[in-house]
């Protein structure tokens, strides 16, 4: 692994992205051997030191998919809320307009959409 990444690195590649990394030990030898930024795809528990991960360069830590299971979790409750009669205004955990509004960029998506009815004109 040492030998690929100083070759990648000896043809100019801007990073390296490494996955299956297992401990500090294999980290802290990437880290000798190379002066590139660091991706980690995917890392075990011991490597949510912030700090740590940024002595070694690591720029970019991938933390899994849990963004994207909560996601999937809150619309299956909120699905079910409804099936089972919940009215919309009463359900639990929905986002504020505020948050929705900027989430949804909703000011640029007025501008947009402006300019392509020919509204701006």
């Amino acid at each position: 692994m040492l030998r690929r990444a100083k070759a990648y690195e000896a043809t100019g590649v801007d990073a390296l992205f490494f996955t299956g990394i297992k401990s500090r030990a294999e980290l802290e030898a990437i880290a000798s051997a190379t002066r590139l930024p660091i991706v980690l795809g995917g890392a075990p528990d011991e490597f949510n030191a912030l700090d740590y991960l940024a002595s070694r360069r690591v720029r970019i830590a991938l933390q899994g998919h849990a963004p994207i299971a909560a996601a999937t979790q809150a619309v299956y409750e909120t699905q079910r809320a409804l099936r089972e009669g919940t009215a919309p205004k009463s359900l639990k955990g929905l986002a504020s307009p505020e948050l929705m509004a900027r989430v949804m960029r909703e000011s640029e998506a007025r501008v947009r959409s402006a300019d392509v009815l020919g509204l701006n004109k």
